[in-house]
């Protein structure tokens, strides 16, 4: 009866042996399995961040983008083509003065009365366009006050004179081809300044556009870094399937022969 005991008990070491082997198998396993679950997790809520970043980064880019091009289309431009067209009604003024002194003819003066009517149409139109930038309305006011020192200093003189079967001195006439100098340069300076604001909101208008293509690049490849891309970073991902691999050996092995 005693041999017949210890017989059968012989194969209990080996028994718990394996219950052992099996056991840190399924820990091995498990925490393997485990690992894998949060590294899902981490990369997914990472890139789920990074995703929301990049759309906010993207919509203040295009926001800026959209305003520059507003900027440039709805006052730049339309307020340089006003300005062009304000030299032009001032030189039918000065064409219809000089017209006037020299012919004494009332149909001379039909420009310079279109001109002045027309000329305070664009000056009224600029003042809105150019309300956004200070150093705009500056030149705006500058080349305003001196196109009314011009009609009071020469034109209006000049057409007294005139009308009066007279002749304007020399002074007047020097005095008048001065101003309207000084006027001509006023403008020149009025629509280079817009020009320089214009290009400025090009360039504004560029970088945005290029700092949000920029981000959203790093987004991605922050994103393909975190789910193990290989083509992001040049290295062969390290997965959790080889962990899993190795595990298999480790249970093969425990197994009885």
């Amino acid at each position: 009866m005693t041999d017949q005991l210890e017989t059968e008990g012989q194969p209990q070491p080996k028994l718990d042996a394996e219950n052992t082997a099996s056991a840190r198998t399924r820990r091995k396993f498990g925490q393997a399995a485990w690992s894998l679950r949060r590294r899902l997790a981490v990369a997914f809520t990472v890139a789920g961040v990074l995703l929301v970043i990049g759309c906010v980064v993207g919509g203040m880019a295009l926001n800026s983008m959209v305003n520059a091009v507003d900027l440039q289309v709805n006052r730049l431009d339309p307020a340089a083509s006003q300005t062009g067209y304000l030299f032009g009604s001032l030189l039918n003024e000065e064409t219809g003065v000089r017209g006037f002194v020299i012919t004494r003819q009332q149909a001379f003066l039909m420009p310079y009365r279109q001109g002045l009517a027309q000329s305070a149409g664009y000056v009224r139109s600029l003042r809105g366009l150019v309300a956004p930038y200070p150093s705009l309305r500056r030149q705006l006011r500058a080349a305003e006050s001196q196109a009314g020192q011009w009609r009071s200093d020469y034109a209006v003189p000049a057409i007294a004179a005139a009308a009066q079967h007279g002749t304007a001195s020399g002074s007047l006439e020097a005095k008048g081809e001065s101003e309207f100098d000084r006027l001509r340069a006023d403008i020149a300076s009025l629509n280079g300044g817009i020009l320089s604001e214009r290009a400025g909101a090009r360039h504004r208008g560029g970088d945005h556009r290029r700092r949000g293509a920029h981000r959203r690049g790093r987004s991605r490849l922050g994103r393909h870094e975190l789910l193990g891309d290989p083509s992001a970073s040049g290295t062969r991902p390290r997965g959790t399937g080889s962990g899993l691999r190795r595990a298999r050996p480790s249970a093969k092995g425990a197994r009885p022969a």
